[in-house]
């Protein structure tokens, strides 16, 4: 829509009623005549108020009267308005002339006022300006006043600075002057100021060496500081000798009761005199090395006087305790060693009383040549000791009572003011782990592989029968179901010692101690002699020898003996087993190395090593060969320059390395399994009398094409009856079971009962099955295979006459023994 025709007739948007075009109308003409009063009410203040109204009266009573005009058209309207607006302004009165004389009376004032205004703002203008001016000047002088302050500030600074420099240089010449009196007194108090001075020229002129000056006060500083110094050490040096010389005076005097006054209570009434001074030194290490210098050598005269004086008193107090513990090396041991740890503890109080205990390093030195004294005199004792016991027990008490490696917190190792004294015992430990590990190999020889049995340590099983005898004697119901927790604890013990003369291996053999500790396993048997310890001798010293070995050497070097150790008692437990079966029967004997194999191995596991060691050694075979081929060309060619020359390859032959590797422990378990395959294979035969044998030829006969089992002599029915007989019988008789066939040919006698020997010499039920199975298998095999046979080629009348138990039956022997209880009886 057209903005110009908004109000046209035929426009719908915009029609407006009557009513609104009169308000429309009415608004227009009160607004021209507002602005008109206006004008005239500020230019007339006297026309009053009432005249306008009256004016508006008249012009809505003019409006009111035409009310009932039509207009139809915007000219129309226009026309109506113009008509209107004449009548209105032929109405209104004209201004007075007096209003317009006021309003230009008013003009003027208002034109002067604005004058005066212009020029008060003008003067403001220069006011202004020189108010900038001004504050500009004032700011200069106060950053010049700021800048002369300033230079006034590091002029005096400069002149603070020549001061502290010139105190420098003053302070050096009335040091040095008051250090050349000859009444000098020195004390903390007088000392401290003048160090403290020194020290301070002394680092300004190492860090100021432009000065013109600053060479030659240089030389001045520290000529005044070893003079102090000097002061310092003579004045230590006559403290610590008057206290010496004091004691030395007193030498004869000196006695084990008034030793540690006479020692360390006189030198502690000096300690603060002394402490003070070393004080003033030791703070000022870090300025110059003249310090620590005068520090190491008053150390060096304090050490070097102590030495002299204790030194004579460590000697003779070790003597005394070698003549009082004579031929007890451990009691001595002990003993010398608290003494020594008493006097290192007190040598190291004293000194940190003079001294700071981060200077301590050099008491050391002479706490090691102190304890020297008991090294020199302890060591050769310990070379001469052949007793493995002892020297274990040393190692001990070197170990966990001197230097308690078994306590962490309790340590001497830990600590350095005991270094000296842990060196002391480290190399006494070392001596005596070498010494054990030559007597442990001489005793390993000697005492395990070169043990001869006596008749009573052969006597089994009559050993093993007592025991049992002797438990069942002294046994009591009530207690019954705690014997086995009191068979635990561990009777007698043989000590170990080395055999190289008669009487040591006497006094080895007669004595007893308590150091082996049964270790119960899985196949540990539940003998009385077992459950105390009670085995072959050599056993007992192994295990013995082991246990005590494991405390005081490292693992390499327990290994080693360890496999030797091992190796040697199983080669003595074959010996004796050789032995055994001689004096009494085969089975007594591979029962009996059974039995300590077991034990044997079951000790083994609580030292939770490998008993393995690898040794190398050179073959020669190739010098064989090559000396060989020398004596098969006889001498030929032996100058020719070739490859075939025999000579040349000898001569530059070269042996070959092989590692072996030599583990006891699987040459104890091949052993055992030896003896048990033996032992098996030997009772089947036992229990089964002729019957492989025949088995055996049958088997061969009946090979041949054509060939009948019947015809052969040794085949005949009553031969094979008398085989099975016996065969019968004597199984019955092993197990321990009486036979209906009597036979007057074997003795009952004369087949051990194989249940009671198992459980006499094993005394373990799972153990014992084991065999029994193995040796149950075996023999059913051989019926088995007899049965067949005769089923095979013998008819029932023959097989009636033989009668031959058939596999359940010899099974159900073996099943009828197995759950039987055993009655060992001697």
């Amino acid at each position: 829509m057209s903005v110009i025709t908004w109000d046209h007739v035929d426009n719908q948007q915009t029609i407006l009623t009557e009513k609104q075009l009169e308000s429309v109308f009415l608004l227009n003409s009160l607004n021209s005549v507002h602005e008109e009063t206006t004008i005239s009410n500020s230019d007339s203040p006297n026309i009053t108020t009432t005249t306008i109204t009256d004016q508006f009266d008249k012009c809505e009573d003019h409006i009111t009267q035409n009310n009932d005009v039509s207009i139809h058209t915007a000219s129309h309207f226009y026309s109506w308005l113009w008509s209107v607006e004449q009548n209105l302004s032929a109405e209104i009165p004209k201004v007075p002339s007096e209003f317009l004389t006021f309003i230009s009376r008013r003009k003027c004032e208002c034109s002067k006022v604005l004058n005066i205004v212009e020029e008060i703002l003008s003067k403001l203008s220069t006011l202004e300006n020189n108010y900038l001016s001004i504050s500009q000047s004032t700011n200069e002088l106060h950053e010049l006043c700021e800048h002369l302050l300033k230079q006034q500030n590091e002029m005096i600074e400069y002149a603070n600075s020549i001061e502290d420099s010139l105190v420098n240089f003053v302070q050096v010449d009335m040091i040095q002057a008051e250090l050349k009196v000859s009444n000098f007194v020195v004390s903390h108090e007088k000392l401290l100021p003048m160090l403290n001075k020194l020290d301070s020229s002394l680092i300004y002129f190492r860090d100021h060496p432009d000065f013109k000056e600053s060479p030659n006060y240089l030389i001045k500083v520290k000529s005044s500081l070893k003079i102090a110094l000097d002061h310092i050490k003579a004045h230590v040096t006559n403290i610590i000798g008057r206290t010496i010389n004091e004691l030395l005076e007193l030498h004869d005097v000196i006695s084990p009761e008034n030793s540690f006054i006479l020692l360390y209570g006189r030198f502690r009434s000096q300690g603060p005199k002394i402490r003070s001074l070393m004080t003033l030194l030791e703070d000022r290490v870090h300025v110059t090395d003249e310090y620590a210098h005068v520090i190491q050598e008053c150390h060096k005269f304090y050490l070097h006087h102590r030495e002299e004086l204790l030194t004579p008193i460590a000697q003779n107090g070790v003597s005394d305790l070698v003549q009082k513990y004579r031929g007890d090396h451990c009691a001595l041991l002990r003993t010398a060693g608290a003494f020594m740890v008493h006097m290192c503890e007190d040598e190291m109080r004293l000194f940190n009383q003079f001294f700071s205990p981060q200077f301590s390093q050099s008491i050391n030195q002479m706490l090691q040549k102190l304890c020297r004294c008991l090294y020199d005199a302890v060591r050769p004792l310990i070379i001469h000791i052949n007793h493995v016991e002892i020297l274990s027990e040393l190692c001990d008490i070197l170990k966990y009572e001197l230097l308690q490696y078994d306590d962490p917190q309790k340590t001497i190792t830990n600590s350095p003011d005991m270094m000296a004294f842990t060196d002391l015992c480290s190399m006494l430990l070392a001596d005596i782990q070498e010494r054990l590990v030559f007597r442990a190999h001489i005793y390993i020889k000697s005492q395990i592989f070169g043990f001869v049995p006596s008749p009573g340590d052969l006597s089994y099983p009559e050993k093993l029968e007592m025991m049992n005898d002797i438990a069942e004697s002294i046994s009591v119901p009530t207690n019954s179901n705690n014997s086995s927790d009191q068979k635990n604890e561990s009777a007698e013990s043989e000590a170990v010692t080395s055999g190289t003369d008669s009487s040591e291996s006497n006094q080895q053999k007669a004595s007893t101690t308590s150091d082996l500790v049964i270790q119960p396993g899985p196949n540990m048997s539940l003998a009385p002699a077992d459950l105390h310890g009670m085995w072959y001798p050599t056993v007992r010293r192994t295990l013995v020898c082991l246990s005590k070995l494991s405390r005081c050497l490292d693992a390499n070097s327990f290994r080693g003996l360890a496999q030797e150790c091992v190796s040697m008692c199983v080669l003595s437990l074959v010996k004796a087993s050789e032995s055994i079966s001689l004096r009494r029967t085969t089975i007594d004997g591979q029962l009996f190395l059974i039995k300590h194999l077991l034990i044997l191995r079951e000790q083994m596991v609580p030292f939770g090593i490998e008993f393995l060691v690898k040794e190398t050694s050179l073959d020669f075979s190739p010098y064989k060969n090559v000396a060989r081929s020398i004596w098969e060309h006889k001498g030929s060619g032996l100058f020719s320059l070739t490859k075939e020359n025999a000579l040349l390859r000898f001569l530059l032959e070269t042996p070959n390395a092989i590692d072996i590797e030599l583990d006891s422990r699987r040459q104890l378990d091949s052993q055992l399994k030896y003896t048990c395959e033996l032992l098996i294979e030997q009772q089947i035969m036992l229990l089964t009398g002729e019957i492989p044998n025949f088995l055996k030829r049958a088997h061969s006969i009946l090979a041949a094409p054509g060939a009948r089992l019947a015809d052969q002599p040794f085949a005949s029915v009553s031969y094979i009856k008398e085989i099975v007989s016996n065969a019968h019988r004597l199984l019955c008789s092993a197990l321990g079971r009486s036979s209906n066939r009597p036979d007057t040919t074997i003795k009952h006698n004369s087949v051990p009962n194989l249940r009671k020997c198992l459980h006499i010499y094993l005394a373990n039920p799972d153990t014992e099955n084991i065999l029994l199975r193995r040796i149950q298998s075996g023999v059913i095999s051989q019926w088995r295979s007899m049965f067949q046979l005769l089923t095979d080629h013998y008819n029932d009348e023959d097989r009636m006459i033989i009668g031959c138990p058939t596999e359940s039956q010899i099974r159900l022997l073996f099943q009828d023994i197995c759950n039987r209880p055993v009655l060992v009886s001697s």
